[in-house]
C-alpha cells in the first residue's frame, strides 16, 4: 500500500523543520558567500580576459541582476567590485581561484554528509577524497556556468534577430534567455550533485526527474525572495553587512530546496 501524496509532502515538510537540515543548510549557504565572489570574478575573467566574448560577459552580469535584489545600493556595489577585479589581470583570477578551491570544498564537504545520511550511506569518503571530489565539481559547475554564458550570448542573439519584427525589446529577450538557461544550469547542477556527491550508487534516471523539480523550485524561490527583499529590513537591520546577509539568505533557502530534493529522491529509493 502506497502512502498518499499529502503523506509524501509533510515527511519533506517535517525534514525541512528539522534541526538537521537547517544546520546544513545553514553550512552550506556560510561556504556560497565564501565562494560567490570569487566564483563571479574568475568566470567573467576567463570569458573578458581569455576568451574576449563581451557579449557572454553581458550576460552574466544580466544574470547577476537578475538574482539580486533591485536595490541601487547593493546592485552597484557588487557589479562595481566585479568589474574592478575582473580589471585586474593575472592576481585577481589567481586569488580567486585558490579561495574558490577552499570555500567549494566547505559547501561540497557539508553536501555529501547530508545526502549520504538522506540515502542511508554509512560511510562519509575520507577527508581527501571528497576535496579530489569537490575540486571536480567546482571545475565542472565553472565550466557549466562558462558554457551557460557562452550559450546565452549566442542563444540571445538568434532571437533578437528572429524577433527584431515584432519590435521585442533587447531587454526582454536578455531576461527571457537568462531565465531559461539559470533555469537549465540548475537542473544539471542538480543532477550532477545528486548523483556523483552521495558515497554510494545513485540512480541518474530518477535523480534527473527531481533535479527538474528542484530547478524551477529555485527559480520560484528567487522570485518571491526578492519580491519580500524590500519588505525583510535588511539595510536597516544590518548596516554596511547588509550586502553579506542578502546573499547568504539566498543561498540558505536555495540550500535548503537541494536538500529537499535530495529526501525526496532518497525516499522514493526505499519505497
Amino acid at each position: 500500500m502506497t502512502d498518499k501524496p499529502g503523506s509524501h509532502a509533510m515527511q519533506t515538510i517535517r525534514y525541512l523543520l528539522s534541526l538537521e537540515s537547517h544546520t546544513y543548510a545553514f553550512a552550506i549557504a556560510a561556504n556560497i558567500l565564501l565562494s560567490f565572489f570569487p566564483f563571479m570574478v574568475l568566470v567573467l575573467s576567463l570569458v573578458q580576459n581569455v576568451l574576449h566574448v563581451r557579449a557572454a560577459a553581458d550576460m552574466i552580469y544580466a544574470a547577476l541582476r537578475d538574482l539580486l535584489p533591485e536595490d541601487p545600493g547593493l546592485l552597484d556595489f557588487v557589479m562595481r567590485n566585479l568589474h574592478v577585479a575582473v580589471a585586474t589581470r593575472g592576481r585577481a583570477e589567481a586569488l580567486s581561484a585558490l579561495t574558490l578551491i577552499f570555500s567549494s570544498n566547505g559547501v561540497f564537504v557539508t553536501m555529501e554528509v547530508a545526502l549520504n545520511k538522506l540515502w542511508g550511506f554509512k560511510s562519509n569518503r575520507s577527508y581527501w577524497h571528497n576535496q579530489a571530489i569537490s575540486l571536480v565539481l567546482t571545475f565542472a559547475c565553472g565550466l557549466l556556468a562558462l558554457l551557460a554564458a557562452l550559450a546565452a550570448a549566442s542563444g540571445a542573439g538568434w532571437l533578437r534577430g528572429w524577433l527584431a519584427a515584432y519590435l521585442v525589446l533587447p531587454e526582454t529577450v536578455t531576461a527571457i534567455v537568462v531565465k531559461l538557461v539559470s533555469l537549465l544550469l540548475s537542473i544539471t547542477i542538480a543532477t550532477i550533485v545528486y548523483v556523483v556527491l552521495p558515497n554510494g550508487h545513485v540512480a541518474t534516471r530518477r535523480t534527473l526527474g527531481i533535479a527538474v523539480y528542484v530547478g524551477l523550485a529555485l527559480e520560484l524561490a528567487k522570485a518571491a525572495y526578492l519580491l519580500f527583499w524590500p519588505h525583510l529590513g535588511f539595510r536597516n537591520i544590518y548596516g554596511p553587512f547588509f550586502v553579506s546577509v542578502t546573499l547568504m539568505m539566498e543561498g540558505y533557502v536555495a540550500a535548503l530546496i537541494v536538500l529537499a530534493g535530495g529526501e525526496i529522491a532518497a525516499r522514493g529509493r526505499t519505497e
